[in-house]
Order: structure tokens, then sequence, then C-alpha cells
């Protein structure tokens, strides 16, 4: 090789601290070296970052990276080279963004960091998300993102943010020879289990638990069978997470933007699904707050429609009493309160009128207005000039074929429907009928030019079948309800949704009812009591208290399905839930569960995020082998 000409400077740069002796305690740091009369010196907070010299090996694997990257951050590897050049980092994950999220603008890089953690803090491999996220130094990330921006190629938006981790806990029970130690060998074979699903490096595991690989069932027998030579086989293989919407789900909603992305509320958690139902994360969580409801923004399936990719309404009710709405416009990444209010909110709806988008919230004390601007107070619109308090069970909003705006709203103690084909300004409500109807749902179909309002009625006696629904064309001269009640058995309508001319109910006691909406005589057919969903006794189901459907013929619903024209996934999936959790569909008729907290076939993470280990729980047993072994 070609060597520097005489007087040429070589110059070298790393960067070097006290390793893990700075990693001091709260309140060690109680006195400064030179003294100053009056002056007191404290650290409230342990410090933390610290690490030992890097070992050999890793700087033989990041050296070649280094010297191609010429401190230029160019190619994904550059990022993460970059990243994990800091002590605080042990590994690191960069993409662009606009490939995972459907709100990101082009250009935009993220770089997903995991927290460097001393041998000492995990013993055996065991790293609960606890200790990792104790180890998130904010310095160090603020100094890894202002690295990179120094470093990233003009034009290019670059971030930082700390990895997300899903804790699995893996049950198994695994029968040894009848010579084998019980205890040492489930001592080694839980070691093991944690090295393996660890997201830092380790010695079974010399790069970490990669992004976004799932745990299978296949994994963990293959590990387990080959982990020790006295296990004779391995069966009842089960993983079980720390959370899951698995009970008592009162939302639940499709993204029209992100493919295959499924919201669902239960108690003061709101999760995500990023793989059409397969897998579940939290993504907000509201303290001392129930998620009641949750709407992402429509897509534009006709003018007037503003798209707003990410962005995402959520309704909560305070335990202390009254409602909340938080928004995020980043898929559920980060959210912040839009407003607050002292009644209860039932429903609400995206409205986009005069170039401005807003909040519509139907309240028990009327309909009220919310700007998506931040600090914005909610103004009241005044529906029926009678009764300025009059209450909301439901809104809805619409466009016409033309991009016109309109609002419906159903009154509760039975006022019937009132409609608005202004976009809901003041004075700009009729009343249209329906009066004593218990109206409790309102839904809106697009069916190509025409535009179609569905109310569904409640129903108070538990032994009546119903009243069913009712539909309406709308921008006509007169506004006609048409019964839907033929074949209803379902009891309360809770929650409206339609695939194609297939309208499907959630109901109180008839699980999910369908019709065929186009028929010359529309009636509700019922599923069968074998059909998978859950059972209250012999002949009633327990109540369906949402559904929502995604695919390429999925029209508007009443809390935010999908709606045709949004960027969804090609195959049809329909979601139910209640009390029992979420269930899963292809055609409404047969049902299985989709969010159980614990599984016998496998566990999703998303793409950007990592699995850990919980706290396994190994059965290890003796027995002597058979003839036929």
């Amino acid at each position: 090789p070609d060597l520097p000409p005489a007087g040429r400077q070589i110059r070298l740069w790393y960067r070097a601290g006290g390793g893990p002796t700075g990693n001091v305690a709260a309140g060690t740091l109680t006195s400064l070296r030179d003294p100053l009369p009056g002056v007191r010196v404290d650290n409230p907070a342990p410090a933390a970052g610290g690490r030992e010299i890097e070992a050999l090996e890793s700087v033989l694997l990041r050296g070649p990276y280094e010297f191609f990257a010429q401190q230029r951050a160019v190619t994904a590897r550059d990022f993460e080279v970059l990243a994990t050049s800091s002590g605080a980092v042990a590994r690191a994950r960069a993409f662009t963004r606009a490939a995972v999220y459907s709100f990101a603008r082009p250009g935009e890089v993220e770089v997903v960091l995991v927290p460097y953690v001393p041998e000492a803090a995990r013993p055996g491999g065991r790293l609960p998300v606890a200790v990792l996220r104790e180890h998130e130094v904010p310095e160090a990330r603020h100094r890894v993102e202002a690295d990179l921006e120094e470093r990233r190629m003009l034009g290019i938006r670059s971030r930082a943010t700390w990895a997300r981790f899903k804790a699995v806990s893996v049950r198994a029970r695994v029968v040894v020879r009848r010579e084998e130690d019980v205890d040492a060998v489930r001592r080694r074979i839980h070691d093991r289990l944690h090295q393996t699903l660890s997201p830092l490096p380790t010695a079974l595991n010399p790069t970490g638990w990669p992004f976004g690989e799932p745990l299978r069932a296949s994994n963990v027998y293959r590990l387990l069978e080959h982990a020790e030579p006295g296990v004779r086989y391995v069966e009842s293989v089960r993983f079980v997470v720390d959370e899951a919407p698995d009970a008592n789900v009162r939302a639940l909603a499709v993204d029209q933007y992100q493919p295959r992305t499924w919201y669902a509320g239960r108690g003061p958690v709101l999760f995500r699904s990023s793989n059409g139902g397969a897998g579940w994360e939290p993504a907000g969580r509201f303290d001392d707050e129930t998620v009641l409801r949750v709407a992402p923004a429509p897509a534009p399936v006709r003018p007037g429609i503003v798209a707003r990719p990410g962005s995402v309404a959520v309704v909560t009710l305070r335990e202390s009493g009254g409602s909340r709405v938080h928004l995020s416009t980043d898929l559920g990444e980060t959210w912040s309160l839009l407003t607050d209010l002292d009644s209860r909110i039932s429903d609400v709806a995206w409205l986009d009128r005069d170039g401005a988008g807003a909040l519509l919230v139907a309240t028990d004390t009327g309909l009220y207005e919310v700007s998506l601007l931040p600090g914005a107070v909610p103004l009241q619109i005044l529906v029926d000039p009678s009764d300025a308090d009059r209450g909301f069970y439901a809104v809805r909003t619409f466009v016409s074929e033309r991009g016109a705006p309109g609002v419906a709203v159903a009154a509760q103690a039975s006022f019937g429907v009132y409609l608005s084909t202004s976009g809901g300004r003041p004075g700009s409500f009729t009343h249209v009928g329906l009066a004593n109807v218990d109206n409790r749902v309102l839904a809106v179909q697009y069916d190509g030019p025409a535009t179609l309002l569905w109310s569904g009625a409640g129903e108070p006696d538990p032994k009546k079948p119903g009243q069913g629904c009712h539909r309406t064309r709308l921008f006509e001269s007169d506004v006609k309800w048409q019964s839907m009640q033929a074949g209803w058995i379902g009891g309360t309508c809770r929650d409206l949704a339609f695939a194609g001319q297939q309208a499907m109910a959630a109901t109180q006691s008839g699980g999910v009812l369908r019709l065929d909406a186009l028929a010359a005589q529309p009636q509700w057919q019922a599923v069968s009591v074998n059909c998978g969903l859950p059972l209250r006794d012999r002949t009633r189901f327990v109540p369906v208290d949402a559904i929502a459907v995604s695919g390429p013929t999925a029209g508007s619903t009443a809390t935010g399905g999908a709606a045709t024209g949004g960027t969804v996934a090609a195959e049809r999936l329909i979601l139910a839930s209640g009390e029992r959790g979420v269930h899963r569909s292809a055609d409404a008729v047969t049902w299985t569960p989709s969010a159980n907290q614990a599984t016998a076939d496998v566990v999703t993470v998303p793409d950007t995020w990592l699995l850990c280990s919980g706290e396994h729980d190994i059965e290890v047993v003796r027995q002597d082998a058979t003839l036929g072994d």
C-alpha cells in the first residue's frame, strides 16, 4: 500500500471517558475539588452511560465500516455505525420513515437505538424491559441525534429514538431422561432462553434478537430440544405477553392509510396492530381514563375530504368524570390532549369545512366542534334551538359526490335524527325523522355516487328481538327512511360496518348479523352458535361492542372502518370486539380470537420493535424411555 509522504500529519480521533466508574449513584457527588464558601453540590440523579473500553472484536467488526463511511452518513449502515460509536448505545437500526409510515415525508431517516446494559446488570442474560429503560440516557440520544445531523447528506432529515420492546414469556414442559438433574437442566434452559431472546448481543446470540423478528413455536421446540443432550422431547409450548386487548374492548377501528393497521381500546390502553390483528402492542396509555372511541382520519374517497395519514383521535372517559379527546398525527407514537369536557362524550367524527379541519364530538349536553389547532376551545353547535342542552349518542360526517360536506347526529331520549348538508354550521340542522326510535349508532355508506345514512336502534327489553336498523338516501329532495328489521334478532344495534354490498351489525345478543343491502327484500342473517364468537348462554352471544372492516371493498363505518379508496390491505378482514376481546373473520360467518395474551403459535412484533425475554417458566420432568422411543 502507498505510504503518506514524509511530513504529512496522520490524525485519529476517539471518544474517552471514565468508563463504568463514572456511573455513580445519586447523592454521591457531594463535595467540590476546590471548595467554595457557601456553595454545596449534589447529584440528585445517578450517572449512566459509562462503558468499558471497546473490545477488540467489536473494533475489528466496526472498523471497515468506519473507513468506508468517512464520517459521513449516506447508507443505513453509515447511520447505524455512527450511532453505535456512542458508549451508551449497543445496537442501532436505521430506516427511511417513508418506507414504514404513511405519514412520513420523503428524505426522513430514523435511527432506533438500543441502550448498552453492562453484564453486571443482566446476570445470566436476564434483561427485563425495565432494566433497558433504566439505561436509556437522554443526553446520549441527543448527542447521537446531533452527530447524525452533522454528518447527514443535504436534503436528509434524521432523528434518533429509543427502541421499543415487547416482553414474551415462554411456558413449556420438557421431558428428560431419568438420570438427569432436573433443577440443573431447568436452570440451563432458562439461561439459554434469556440469552437467545435478548435485544443485546450475548454469547449464544452474538448479534442479539433481530428487529421485527417474531418468535415461533418451532424456534422454541428446536432451541429446547437441542439445549440439553438429556432432553427426550418438548411439549405444551405456549407464549405469554404482558398485555393484549383480550377483554373489555369497547373501541375498535382500522387505519385507512397505513396497511394492515388496526386500533383497539382496552381500559386506559390503546393497542395497535401492524399486521392485520395478528399481534398487538400498546400505542397510547391514558392513566386514570378509559378508552371509549377511536377514530382514525377518513381516507379521501371523495372530493372535499383532506388526506391526513397517521392522524387518529381517541375519546376517553375520566375516572373523576367528564371526557377527553386525545390526538396523534403519527399513528399513536405521540399524543397531545386536544380538549377536556365535563360532559360525557359519546362519539367523535372528522370534519373538513372551508379548508380547515375539526372534530365534532357528540356529548350528553350537546354537539361541539373542536379545531385541530393546539389549545383550541370547544364551540357548541346549536342543533335544536328549542333545547340547547339536548344530548346526542352519535355523530357522522360525510360528503356528496361533488364534495359538499354534511353532518348527521342521533339525539338521545328518542328525539330522532338531525341532518345538515351545509357542513354542520350553526342553524343548518333540520329534523329528518325517526322520532320515538332509540337511535344509538349512525353509519354512512358510499355506494357509487349515492350516499346512504344508516341508523341502528337500541332495545331495552332483552326478550325482544329489537328494531334493527333504518337507512335513507342523502342529498335527495326528501329524506325517506326504510326499515331494515326483517330477520333482526340482536336486540340493540351497537355498531355498523360495510363490505361491498354487505352490511354487518354488532349486536347486544345476536353476535354479528349480516345483510345483503342490494337484495330486493333485504333480511338479516344470523350466525351459528358454533361460529366462534363467545356465547353468554346456549342461545345468546356475549355483546359485540364494535366492528370494523378493511379491504378493497370496505365502506364507511360508524366508528372509523376503512373506506373505499384508502390504502388498505388487499384481503378483506373483519374484526369485532367486546367483553371477550377481539375476534377476526374473512366472511362474518366464522370467527376466531385475534388478541390473546397467551398463544401456542407465534408472537409477532412490529418491524422497528424488538422482542425480549419475560419470566420464562419451563417445567422439567423425568421419564424413562419406552420401547418405542
